[in-house]
């Protein structure tokens, strides 16, 4: 068996040895790059799974919407409501009558952004935190017969490990 000072080899196999020192700064290194690679820095471009997710997400729910689909439609909206327990850590639930009519309101707006546009584009995914986490906002130009521009804000949650809306500016 060879040994050196900062490697053994045994059985074929190579080992690396560090210290104590060594072992902290190489754990420090990785947490401050997954970090990097995995937390989204506020106010930048997210990456291309994150953009295409919020965008396929946006998509289903225009999609739900225009068909009055508002008891599926209602997993993709954040819970804003008198139970506080629920209020920015779940979706609205179809089966609540009221809950189900708030759904319903939020997809006719979005209908009527839908039916008054002739198509729309998307811009680039940004990240703002805030006190109940990362808005992942999505900015959408919906193009009026007239040649103007209608600009809506759809901002996103992760909520239960999906993208859900809690906000919409325009």
């Amino acid at each position: 068996m060879k040994e050196s000072r900062n490697m053994t080899e045994k059985a074929g196999m190579r080992t690396l040895r560090y210290s104590a020192l060594q072992r902290i700064v190489l754990i420090c290194g990785l947490t401050l790059f997954m970090s990097g690679v995995f937390v989204a820095t506020p106010g930048q471009r997210q990456s291309d799974a994150e953009v295409e997710t919020v965008e396929i997400r946006l998509t289903e729910l225009f999609d739900l919407c225009q068909q009055g689909k508002t008891d599926v439609a209602a997993a993709y909206f954040v819970y804003r409501g008198a139970d506080e327990s629920r209020e920015w850590l779940d979706t609205f639930h179809a089966s609540d009558a009221a809950e189900k009519a708030g759904v319903g309101e939020l997809c006719l707006r979005i209908k009527s952004y839908l039916d008054e546009s002739e198509g729309y584009r998307f811009s680039a995914v940004k990240v703002e935190r805030e006190s109940e986490g990362d808005w992942y906002v999505l900015e959408v130009a919906f193009r009026q017969a007239d040649g103007q521009t209608k600009k809506v804000r759809f901002a996103f949650l992760l909520i239960k490990g999906e993208f859900s809306i809690g906000d919409i500016d325009g």
